[in-house]
């Protein structure tokens, strides 16, 4: 009998190289029609939510490497990472926006208890905090100007969660926009997630 090996795959991330995800604390690529998963890293550190460019030259991640979780990049194509954040907090990366930068969340110039939108300039390091307060997992449109988003963060992992706290989409018009517009609010439980497709 021929037994397949069977493992923990997660976050995704697909771009034109493959699928590069995360298993066993280190991130693997994939080719995106299946096939032998290369190993990308091999540290004992902790590796996750991986985001790759479309054109699949780099990937994005969180790395744990020394205790603390901070943004790195290493090329797709393999060699060593290298640093853009100290010590940010809660770091959750959701993809490349057209022009080239990184859209992550992070907690660390929050005043409430949710996490803040992000965008940040792998090459330079610029970092480009977006007018939104409870917002994370974001979205953009090909044409970098409409941005959906999960508003408010459920720590809490309860199932059909219909509170005030329930995560809901809204989208921003990131050229002048002044408030954000609620996508979701006629469904009573949590929307998350959101990717925009075919605009």
């Amino acid at each position: 009998a021929n037994a397949q090996r069977t493992g923990y795959y997660r976050s995704p991330s697909l771009s034109d190289a493959g699928i590069v995800f995360e298993s066993e604390g280190d991130l693997w690529l994939v080719p995106a029609d299946g096939g032998l998963a290369a190993r990308l890293t091999t540290h004992p550190g902790l590796e996750s939510n991986p985001v790759v460019r479309p054109d699949g030259s780099e990937v994005a991640f969180v790395g744990r490497y020394e205790g603390v979780a901070d943004i790195y990049s290493m090329p797709v194509a393999g060699g060593r990472p290298r640093r853009h954040t100290y010590g940010v907090s809660d770091a959750v990366l959701s993809g490349f926006l057209p022009d080239g930068r990184l859209l992550f969340a992070s907690g660390s110039e929050s005043t409430l208890p949710d996490l803040q939108l992000f965008a940040m300039d792998l090459q330079t390091g610029a970092r480009e905090r977006l007018p939104l307060q409870q917002a994370w997992q974001g979205s953009v449109d090909a044409a970098g100007e409409t941005l959906v988003f999960t508003r408010l963060r459920h720590r809490q992992d309860v199932k059909r969660y219909q509170g005030g706290r329930a995560e809901q989409l809204w989208r921003f018009d990131l050229e002048g926009g002044r408030e954000a517009v609620p996508l979701t609010s006629d469904f009573e439980g949590t929307s998350t997630q959101p990717m925009v497709f075919g605009q």
